[in-house]
């Protein structure tokens, strides 16, 4: 079946029939878009000046590559330049799904604009591909994003996005994963291996008090401006509080921290952490500590005041929960592994391997939801090389000890 009798067939953005069943080894499928064919050229050569369209990207029919070598990964793939070769080369293809954008989704959720990572650029750089920083900081949300995108384009890997994986059958060597679009279209896909990357952010912590659904409740920062001049009670502290609190002091906002202990949490950024207990020390930004919310009703906040055990209601205009973040368990529990007393996965941290064969669970998607985050990008460059280690019958890289944290 000719490529290119395809892609004349379909227009772009729009899938063929060939997707609306099983795939098979010979027609496995991966799908990039920002890529076009320049004409006369070799494959996957590019033209900077084209239109984005949709490719699909087809094994040559008597490649050889068995049903068991391919690889389906799930979820946004900012691990994707060390997850490219996951052979490592062995013979195989690979295909990424993700639910929602193509890339970086949970930054693009939960960064506010021109937030900055933790980490320094050399810890988050993938697969060896240098991240060139022009100020020497860290960097921010929308730099990173920039560079996954030259990444992915440079090794055109094979992302279908906006897919969300409904069922897995089969056992592994003989997979059938099953995923639906936004528009309702199904697809199929036979692989023999499945690889989970989908992170532990996937939906806030909530408090479970009465009125924690009202309109002026959020739970992302988002562009600070547009709070400006407005009441904002900030629940939490930890780094998303106190950089949300510190931001919407800067944009004018009447700013009210509440947190359940005395102090801000130790881990806060290092270069946030003196600024905001300054605010505070001087009364600019107001502190309620220890207290916990009891009730948000639609002019103010009952807090709860743990050391005197008294409560007292705050008028606020707006609620913002910087409480952190929890697992969704149900694609493992789709894939049907095993879980611990907290809904996390139990996984092999030396192999990658689940409780199920042939699916492994990598990235943060390994620690489930965490209370004090010791699982991170920087501390996952060694995940896709025990995949592959794994695949390859090898023996695994080493365990490396976690690196020094600045606040430690």
């Amino acid at each position: 079946r000719c490529r290119s009798q395809i892609n004349q067939r379909d227009q772009p953005g729009e899938v063929g029939p060939e997707l609306r069943r099983p795939v098979t080894p010979t027609e496995s499928i991966a799908i990039a878009q920002h890529h076009t064919r320049r004409p006369g050229g070799s494959h996957g050569a590019t033209l900077k000046h084209a239109r984005p369209k949709l490719r699909l990207f087809w094994p040559p029919c008597n490649s050889g590559w068995p049903v068991g070598r391919g690889i389906v990964a799930i979820g946004t793939p900012d691990r994707v330049p060390s997850q490219r070769w996951w052979g490592h080369g062995q013979p195989s293809w690979s295909l990424h799904f993700c639910r929602q954008v193509r890339l970086g989704a949970t930054i693009l959720r939960t960064f506010p604009p021109q937030t900055r990572f933790f980490s320094s650029p050399e810890r988050i750089a993938l697969g060896g591909e240098p991240m060139p920083v022009v100020s020497q900081e860290r960097v921010t949300g929308e730099e990173y994003l920039a560079y996954l995108r030259s990444v992915v384009n440079k090794h055109e890997v094979p992302i279908w996005a906006y897919q969300k994986v409904t069922a897995v059958t089969g056992h592994a060597g003989d997979f059938r994963v099953t995923v639906t679009s936004q528009m309702g279209s199904t697809a199929t896909i036979a692989c023999g291996v499945i690889v989970l990357a989908t992170g532990g952010t996937d939906r806030s912590r909530r408090l479970g008090v009465p009125g924690e659904d009202l309109a002026l409740v959020s739970t992302h920062l988002g562009d600070p401006h547009r709070f400006f001049g407005r009441r904002v009670l900030v629940v939490g502290g930890r780094n998303s509080a106190a950089e949300s609190a510190l931001r919407l002091y800067r944009v004018g906002a009447d700013v009210t921290i509440s947190y359940r202990h005395l102090e801000l949490n130790h881990r806060v950024k290092y270069w946030i952490r003196p600024e905001v207990e300054t605010l505070m020390l001087e009364g600019e930004i107001h502190r309620q500590m220890p207290t916990i919310v009891e009730e948000i009703t639609p002019h103010g906040v009952i807090l709860r005041n743990l050391a005197e055990a008294t409560t007292q209601e705050i008028p606020v205009d707006d609620v913002l929960l910087q409480i952190g973040f929890e697992q969704d368990p149900a694609i493992l529990q789709v894939c049907q592994i095993q879980l611990d007393a907290s809904s996390n996965p139990v996984v092999d941290e030396a192999t990658m391997r689940s409780s199920v064969p042939g699916v492994f669970v990598v990235g943060t998607a390994r620690a489930g939801t965490q209370n004090d985050f010791g699982v991170f990008i920087e501390s996952c460059h060694r995940d896709a090389a025990a995949v592959a280690a794994a695949l390859a019958g090898r023996e695994p890289p080493p365990i490396l000890p976690p690196r020094i944290r600045p606040e430690q």
